[in-house]
């Protein structure tokens, strides 16, 4: 997950406010030494939820009217792994 959010991040382009670890003042060093290890799966997606969650006020903020095309994506990566904790 670690990887595919990163190069997706770094590939495609999406704005600053939705880097999960600017979000958390973090450089991509430690998010990613937090992310190895940190035990808990649903805290991690919780603080990649954050990060979402804060995108989407941003953008409602500007007054803009679409979310970049990965964002829905990485939402419903989101919402799965969610479910999948849960379980």
């Amino acid at each position: 997950m670690r990887t595919f959010i990163h190069e997706r991040e770094s590939c495609i382009g999406i704005s600053s406010d939705f880097h999960v670890f600017q979000s958390a003042n973090w450089s991509v060093s430690r998010f990613s030494q937090w992310l190895d290890s940190h035990p808990s799966e649903r805290e991690r997606l919780e603080l990649m939820g954050g990060a979402l969650q804060r995108y989407q006020q941003t953008v409602r903020q500007r007054g803009e009217t679409s979310f970049h095309a990965v964002y829905p994506v990485m939402l419903t990566l989101l919402e799965r792994g969610m479910a999948y904790c849960t379980k």
